[in-house]
């Protein structure tokens, strides 16, 4: 499939996007030419923390024998993909398929494996992630001591909630069974060197110019030949896919309250977003400081965040005395180091500050006085904030940068 053909389906990788900013959705279109950071990363990480092999590892978990019986589902392409799965899910009246493909237009999933079952009428949801998972943290579904759920566990349990939602649509009259399969550090592998068993083999999507990483099993290899796996840990998350579906989502900073009230409605708006293919703004955050789309001088490609903040400036959201160029730091290129619970990014952008040279000594400075009787007053200088202390006295500081910036002056040197 070339770029031009290719559908814009809300699929599991735009869904996280879009739960991030909705602007990215515009961005992660290669068709539109912006520079993308992660376009190789996610891929590196799966290759470090062996993500493909336990992949591989949890077939061998629901079937006896995944390779011989061919239930990996292998094309890219959209409908040849949903065929073959129709196809392997219609053989037997319980079937397991690896790589599930589900359509049900303006979306598309790739289930890691999916288990159907027609006497009982369940669709189990097996979401595979090399992350470890803990009796405390299962016990705590997922949640920290404030109650709400993990900021690192959060977008795995978007991820399957979005999957969930899906095959309710796909099969209707099913009872969906949302899982994910985890990595239960407390339980050893019965074969040492396990993991060297499985190589990995790398080429490249035409579609999206990613690499593609594929596990390759030994011939003849079977569940029983593998011992015991009983250290995938497998975690039922009805509870949590329930709550998640109707809970609103918390991203005031980039999602619009009306699209925001619950995760069905963020998905139905995120859709239409996504098949329109036209740049959704709402405004920016010290999250912006991340975001994949930012290009460094020199880089051919178009640097989303300074789009961003071009329409930031045109709206009154920022403002300040330059133009955008990747030359000129922006105000985000500050961080706050050791200024503990304070968000600097935040309270920069607070006061509307779009570039480095605009930021005021007022905006950053601690409300109360520092406890080190030592200093005595603060001044900003790129790369560091620095507590002036008494003469013989340490100075306190906090890295930031790579600039000195002169408070008050708007400009930097």
């Amino acid at each position: 499939m070339s770029d031009i053909s290719t559908p814009r389906y809300l699929t599991k990788s735009k869904f996280k996007l879009a739960l991030e900013c909705p602007t990215k959705l515009f961005y992660a279109d290669r068709r539109n030419g912006y520079f993308d950071r992660n376009s190789d990363n996610d891929f590196l990480q799966s290759l470090a923390d062996g993500g493909h092999q336990i992949g591989e590892l949890a077939k061998y978990k629901y079937h006896s024998d995944p390779v011989g019986a061919g239930i990996t589902v292998e094309t890219l392409d959209y409908d040849a993909a949903v065929l073959e799965t129709t196809k392997k899910l219609d053989c037997d009246d319980s079937a397991v398929v690896a790589e599930a493909a589900l359509l049900v237009p303006p979306y598309f999933v790739r289930v890691d494996i999916l288990i159907r079952d027609k006497t009982s009428k369940t669709i189990e949801l097996i979401e595979v992630k090399s992350k470890s998972i803990t009796k405390k943290m299962e016990q705590a579904r997922f949640s920290n001591d404030s109650g709400k759920y993990d900021s690192k566990w959060l977008p795995y349990l978007y991820d399957i909630a979005f999957q969930a939602e899906v095959a309710r649509l796909a099969f209707p009259g099913y009872r969906i069974v949302p899982k994910l399969l985890l990595v239960d550090s407390s339980m050893r592998c019965d074969l040492d060197g396990l993991h060297q068993m499985f190589p990995i083999i790398t080429k490249r999507d035409p579609d999206s110019g990613r690499t593609r990483a594929q596990v390759r099993s030994p011939a003849g290899t079977t569940a029983r030949s593998l011992g015991s796996l009983n250290f995938l840990k497998e975690v039922d998350v009805s509870d949590i896919v329930a709550d998640l579906r109707l809970a609103s989502v918390n991203n005031p900073a980039h999602i619009p309250s009306p699209f925001s009230e619950s995760m069905l409605t963020f998905m139905q708006w995120a859709a239409v977003v996504q098949q329109q293919g036209a740049r959704f703004f709402h405004g920016v955050s010290k999250n912006c400081r991340a975001c994949q789309f930012k290009a460094d001088i020199g880089e051919a490609q178009l640097s989303g965040v300074h789009e961003c903040w071009r329409l930031a400036m045109q709206q009154g959201i920022l403002h300040g005395a330059h133009r955008i160029d990747r030359s000129v730091p922006l105000s985000i290129d500050l961080w706050g180091g050791g200024a503990g619970s304070k968000s600097i990014a935040d309270a920069v952008l607070s006061k509307g500050r779009a570039f480095l040279a605009d930021i005021q000594e007022d905006d950053i400075k601690p409300k109360a006085p520092p406890k080190d009787p030592a200093c005595q007053h603060w001044s900003v200088e790129w790369p560091k904030f620095r507590l002036h202390p008494k003469p013989g006295q340490p100075s306190c500081s906090m890295s930031i940068g790579s600039q000195r910036w002169i408070p008050g002056s708007g400009h930097c040197t």
